[in-house]
């Protein structure tokens, strides 16, 4: 079948099929496989409230089993039923980016090991051909480690998480998008490992100095997937 997902780690490191664009006017997009690919696989509906949809597309077979390499003009997209054109098109073949972005605040020192575990397993894990960066927000952020491919320097980088300070999310994310991932090339995608809320919320002196409104715009502007994962303090 075909599996439509607004946002898929699976497919972001490489294990799950291609990210599509395409405009709608309405909220009801969707896609479709050529004939020649329907003996396998069915069709699947994806409904947004944006005028411009991003599909990930996961494609599987009758035994369940991930069907690979499929090209752009193997897809139909439908809007409302009326076919439209693909914006643009990724395959999970193509390099990825993904940050690492790690609550440093002194809140998360009870956790910190089992973050640092968590994450090494986790990059371990990728696909071969990606970079990753790691960086790291307390009342302020800043790049620990910039992209490359050599997981040993990752982990190194991951050694070095020091807590400390407040809790600045807002400001961390924000920059991380506007700024960490700006130059980064192909697909990629933002993981943000934290404890708990922005300390501006609670009128703290170490809070963010960017509101959740500011965040929202920064997120509407960019085409990187962001992962949230909450660590229970």
């Amino acid at each position: 079948g075909v599996e439509t997902l607004k946002g898929s780690l699976e497919r972001t490191l490489g294990h799950g099929g291609p990210l599509l664009y395409a405009s709608s006017r309405g909220n009801n997009v969707s896609v479709q496989l050529t004939p020649s690919e329907l003996s396998t696989a069915g069709s699947a509906v994806f409904r947004s409230q944006s005028n411009w949809v991003y599909m990930n597309v996961i494609v599987r077979d009758q035994m369940e089993q991930n069907i690979p390499d499929l090209r752009r003009e193997r897809f139909n997209v439908f809007d409302n039923g009326i076919p439209v054109n693909l914006g643009h098109f990724e395959s999970t073949t193509e390099p990825f980016h993904l940050l690492l972005l790690f609550d440093v605040s002194g809140s998360i020192k009870r956790n910190a090991a089992l973050i640092r575990e968590a994450s090494r397993q986790f990059v371990r894990r990728a696909q071969k051909g990606g970079e990753f960066a790691v960086a790291t927000f307390s009342s302020s952020s800043r790049v620990v480690q910039p992209f490359t491919s050599d997981l040993d320097r990752v982990d190194k980088a991951l050694a070095s998480l020091a807590p400390s300070g407040g809790t600045a999310l807002y400001d961390a994310v924000r920059t991380s998008l506007m700024d960490y991932m700006k130059e980064a090339p192909g697909r990629k995608a933002l993981v943000v490992f934290t404890d708990g809320v922005d300390n501006s919320l609670w009128g703290g002196e170490f809070g963010s100095t960017h509101s959740f409104s500011d965040l929202l715009n920064a997120v509407r502007d960019t085409d990187c997937l962001i992962y949230p994962i909450f660590v229970q303090p």
